[in-house]
């Protein structure tokens, strides 16, 4: 964490400091704020695998962190917040490709990730694209991967990162940006 000082043409940040340092595993990013102190992010602070990420809730002052999707075989994070509250993020959880825990190069592992939609509680969890299922409308065509997404001030559009891996031996993702339009507010 730092503060954010801007003098004149000048920017710079002051009192930088460590926010959180986990007892065990690790943790990616700052995904965003649900209340003051309340904090998404994404980790294995269960000690699972780095490769079985998960998103928590942070509860920024008392350092502890409620796991939001519990599913250590599978990598979720890029939460985006819904101004209606719901949390959105990308998870290979109905992936056709597992992930090798024993394979150290993670690019080397074909990946697809679609994304899901929970309550900022954790309960609800729902599949909200089908990229990656060959019966769907939106079906790729191949291995598709999203990533960071971000909400409409409206909560009726989200813009993502999507890509399609290209099929040969190493993932090799083109990303581009795909807009996603809501029938509700989110």
């Amino acid at each position: 964490m730092a503060e954010l000082v801007i003098k004149g043409d000048r920017v710079s940040l002051t009192d930088e400091r460590v926010a959180f340092t986990p007892r065990i595993g690790n943790y990616v990013t700052f995904m965003g704020e649900l209340e003051s102190g309340e904090w998404l992010v994404a980790g294995n602070l269960d000690s699972q695998h780095e490769y079985g990420m998960d998103v928590y809730k942070l509860d920024a002052d008392k350092r502890r962190a409620e796991n939001l999707t519990n599913t250590p075989k599978h990598w979720e994070e890029d939460v985006s917040i819904g101004p209606g509250g719901a949390l959105v993020y990308m998870s290979n959880r109905d992936s056709r490709h597992k992930l090798d825990f024993n394979n150290a190069s993670w690019p080397s592992q074909k990946i697809q990730r679609d994304y899901y939609r929970m309550r900022a509680d954790g309960s609800q969890h729902e599949r909200l694209t089908y990229f990656n299922d060959p019966s769907a409308p939106e079906f790729a065509g191949g291995d598709a991967l999203v990533a960071a997404s971000d909400f409409s001030p409206d909560g009726r559009y989200l813009a993502d990162i999507y890509g399609v891996d290209s099929g040969t031996r190493r993932c090799k993702v083109d990303l581009g940006i795909v807009l996603i339009e809501f029938d509700r507010p989110q």
